[in-house]
């Protein structure tokens, strides 16, 4: 009887361990959810029962790569983001597709950018400074925005409302090899990037205090210093320029092509001809003409007059004085009459030319 009572004691004793260690397991067991692929990457979320607290993890191929400890788990840049469950909406964990936790110490992750063409991840800190995994400092900007042209990896640099740019290149040390081509201090006019390219380099419009314009080239160089009204890159190494109301031209090494002085209203330029094309306003007449390569005035012609609002076209009957600061005297002249422009040649299909 006593042998009886101390099986049926051992076997209860047993079954209770046995089951307390089944019912641990199954409350540790780790259940999948569902799955997702954004930010180049394809995970599945999972969460653990029983636990306290942040349960959430993410699975890559099945494979654990994040621990069921965060509040929220998603993909971004080629890379796992972890939440930790006293982070509000601070990213403070990164964990690669293997499942190497990159940033083990203390640094709070916010946000990130892919560079495909590079297979590079840039993070950005609470600091805004944007690292790489080796830890190497890239960039201090609040947004970095890269940009694909002639080959070449551009990055735009954005503090605000002001904009710069870095080139990327990583021929020789793929973690190392980039430049500020100028630091973000211009103004952010449009979301339109401002980069005119050729062949194997481009140029940088930028813009200074919403007005004052100018241009840089890839190494950085001030082509043209902002304070230009407007100005613009031709082709050809050519670049043009406007300031007071009038456009002039010049090459990169800054021979000037066609001056100021020459008070041409509008300019553009032919590529595939090599020559200029431009409109002068003398007094209310328009003039029509072109420049060769070397900026040599080759045609002008009259093109059309602009009546203004005092002139008798418009039923007005009025003339205007113009003093005469040589002799004093005050000569009447009809505002709406042109300039007298000197004849010179003429050119098929134009009519008469003239010398403005």
């Amino acid at each position: 009887m006593g042998k009886t009572f101390k099986t049926i004691f051992v076997s209860l004793l047993l079954n209770c361990i046995f089951s307390t260690f089944v019912n641990q397991v199954a409350a540790q067991e780790i259940h999948d959810g569902r799955t997702y692929t954004e930010g180049g990457v394809t995970y599945t979320t999972c969460w653990q029962l029983g636990k306290t607290g942040p349960n959430n993890g993410a699975k890559v191929n099945g494979k654990l790569v994040v621990p069921c400890k965060y509040d929220y788990v998603y993909g971004k840049a080629g890379y796992l983001f972890a939440r930790p469950g006293d982070s509000d909406t601070k990213i403070c964990e990164v964990y690669s597709i293997e499942g190497t936790q990159e940033f083990p110490i203390a640094v709070c992750i916010v946000d990130a950018v892919r560079l495909e063409k590079q297979g590079l991840t840039l993070f950005k800190d609470e600091s805004n400074d944007w690292w790489d995994v080796r830890w190497h400092t890239y960039f201090r900007a609040s947004k970095i925005e890269p940009v694909e042209i002639n080959n070449m990896t551009l990055i735009k640099i954005i503090n605000g409302n002001k904009f710069g740019y870095a080139v990327m290149d990583f021929a020789s040390d793929k973690y190392e090899k980039h430049k500020i081509i100028f630091e973000p201090k211009y103004d952010i006019v449009s979301d339109k990037i401002s980069i005119v390219s050729d062949a194997n380099t481009c140029y940088f419009k930028v813009q200074e205090n919403f007005r004052h314009n100018g241009i840089y080239d890839i190494d950085g160089n001030a082509i043209l210093e902002p304070e230009f009204q407007d100005c613009d890159y031709l082709g050809n190494n050519l670049f043009s320029f406007k300031m007071n109301g009038y456009w002039g031209v010049m090459k990169k090494d800054g021979t000037i092509i066609i001056p100021l002085s020459r008070q041409y209203s509008s300019i553009s330029y032919s590529r595939t001809f090599k020559k200029f094309t431009f409109e002068k306003r003398v007094n209310n007449v328009v003039y029509k003409g072109e420049c060769n390569a070397n900026g040599v005035q080759t045609v002008i012609q009259k093109d059309h007059t602009i009546p203004p609002p005092f002139c008798k076209d418009n039923n007005l009957n009025t003339t205007s004085e113009n003093h005469n600061h040589t002799t004093g005297e005050e000569n009447k002249t009809d505002p709406c009459t042109p300039t007298t422009a000197t004849p010179t040649t003429t050119h098929a299909g134009m009519g008469t030319m003239f010398s403005v």
